[in-house]
């Protein structure tokens, strides 16, 4: 599970998805403090926290799948997705 840090201000969550393969909760937010002109110029829609301490990572949300940039070699892994709640 990778839930947003306590040093997020909730009412910037954007929403809530269950990875498919694994069952894991992710929590994502469009925030502009955590948002950068790279992750727009790469297409990314909004940002999902990965660890638990806030990390987080460019995501392009979508219904039924998300694409979530990696770690290290800057490309685009695909999860299928069910989406749980949105704003």
């Amino acid at each position: 599970m990778a839930y947003a840090g306590t040093k997020i201000d909730y009412q910037t969550i954007q929403g809530l998805f269950i990875e498919k393969e694994f069952g894991q909760y992710f929590e994502y937010t469009d925030n502009p403090k955590v948002f950068s002109q790279w992750d727009k110029d790469q297409g990314a829609t909004h940002r999902v926290f990965v660890g638990g301490l806030g990390e987080t990572r460019p995501i392009k949300v979508l219904k039924t799948v998300a694409y979530v940039m990696s770690g290290d070699e800057d490309q685009w892994i695909k999860w299928n997705i069910k989406h749980c709640w949105s704003r």
